[in-house]
C-alpha cells in the first residue's frame, strides 16, 4: 500500500479532508477519517461512513485539566479574537462589564455620577442639608419656618427660629454689617448677657423703600 498525505498508518487507514471529499473516496472497511470542515471523526464499515457528533464546546473540568503558575482571583478572559488567558478583569473595558452594580452588591445601581450620588444620599426633600451626627452622614431637613437660621447646639448643626443665641462671654463681631429689622413697624428687642456693660452702636434709621 502506498501512503500519501491523506493516508496514515496500517492496517487502519486515516483520512483527513473535508467530509464530502472523504465520502467520495473508495476506501477499505475499517478506515477512519477526520473531517476538517466539521471537526468530526468517522469510520467506514465497508458500506457507508458513520460520523460522530459535531463538537460544540470544550468544557474546562478540573478533574481532567490541570494548571500551574496561576494567580488566585484572576479570571479567564479573551485576550485576542482567537486567544484567551487568565488575568485581572479590566473594569474600565466596556467589553468586560455591562450593566450597573446594585447597592446590595456594593454599587449604586446608577451609571452617572449624579445618579450614583442620588442613589446613596439620605436627602429626600428640597432644601435638605447633608450633615453628620456622631456616627453617620444624615439628613438635616429645611428649617421649620421662613427666616430660620443655621446654627449649632452643643454637638450638632441645627436650625434656629430666626435668632442667634450667644453663650456667656462670646463676642459678636460684624464688621461693616447692617442689621435690618423687618416686620412692618413691629417692635424689636435686643437682649444682651449680663456680662455686657457697654455696647457701642451706631444706628441708621430709614423709612420706606
Amino acid at each position: 500500500m502506498i501512503l500519501n498525505d491523506q493516508q496514515l498508518g496500517a492496517p487502519g487507514v486515516l483520512y483527513k479532508d473535508t467530509k464530502a471529499n472523504i465520502e467520495a473516496l473508495t476506501v477499505v472497511e475499517g478506515a477512519f477519517a477526520y473531517a476538517t470542515d466539521t471537526n468530526q471523526i468517522g469510520s467506514y464499515d465497508g458500506a457507508a461512513w458513520t460520523w460522530g457528533a459535531t463538537p460544540t464546546a470544550h468544557g474546562l473540568v478540573s478533574a481532567y485539566h490541570t494548571a500551574s503558575g496561576l494567580t488566585v482571583g484572576q479570571v479567564l478572559r479573551a485576550t485576542a479574537a482567537d486567544a484567551f488567558g487568565f488575568g485581572a478583569l479590566d473594569l474600565a473595558n466596556a467589553n468586560a462589564v455591562t450593566g450597573a452594580l446594585p447597592i446590595a452588591n456594593g454599587g449604586t445601581g446608577a451609571t452617572t455620577a449624579l445618579g450614583a450620588f442620588n442613589a446613596v444620599s439620605p436627602l429626600t426633600t428640597r432644601g435638605d442639608l447633608l450633615t453628620r451626627d456622631a456616627s453617620n452622614n444624615v439628613r438635616l431637613p429645611l428649617g421649620g419656618i421662613a427666616g430660620s437660621v443655621l446654627t449649632r447646639d452643643a454637638n450638632d448643626v441645627v436650625w434656629s427660629a430666626g435668632k442667634i443665641t450667644l453663650p456667656a462671654g462670646a463676642d459678636l463681631v460684624m464688621p461693616a454689617a447692617k442689621i435690618e429689622l423687618l416686620g412692618g413697624g413691629a417692635s424689636c428687642q435686643i437682649t444682651l448677657p449680663n456680662e455686657v456693660t457697654r455696647l457701642p452702636m451706631r444706628w441708621r434709621i430709614w423709612a420706606g423703600v
